[in-house]
């Protein structure tokens, strides 16, 4: 029959055995985050709006999330598809803003740039 059960099963589990968490798609930048930039980072709004952002829910804290902030076009010119919040990992150059923030609490905080996430 040749079915691949076992195969498909093999991706959700982590190399400790334990099974992965499905992370969120890209998606457009939270409020939160879009107006933080603009106001705080004085970025343009044109560009700001048309950013895509990556999260991470925190596992003790369901309202709060690690993000990463990249520009789709960059993305798509490197040839990188980027799926998740993980996927981002080989390529800090492009994430442009990362931090957390608290979606209930408006609590955030932003860093410029990813490049030290490779280290």
């Amino acid at each position: 029959m040749g079915w691949n059960f076992f195969r498909h099963m093999g991706d959700s589990i982590s190399k400790s055995g334990e099974p992965k968490a499905k992370l969120p798609k890209p998606k457009k930048i939270p409020i939160q985050i879009g107006q933080y930039l603009v106001v705080q980072e004085k970025e343009d709004p044109d560009f700001v709006w048309k950013l895509m952002c990556v999260l991470r829910p925190y596992a003790e804290h369901k309202e709060r999330f690690d993000f990463r902030v990249f520009r789709s076009s960059s993305a798509q010119i490197a040839q990188v598809g980027v799926t998740s919040y993980d996927s981002l990992d080989a390529y800090p150059k492009l994430i442009i803003y990362h931090g957390w923030y608290d979606k209930f609490s408006n609590l955030i905080e932003i860093k410029k740039g990813g490049g030290l996430l490779a280290a």
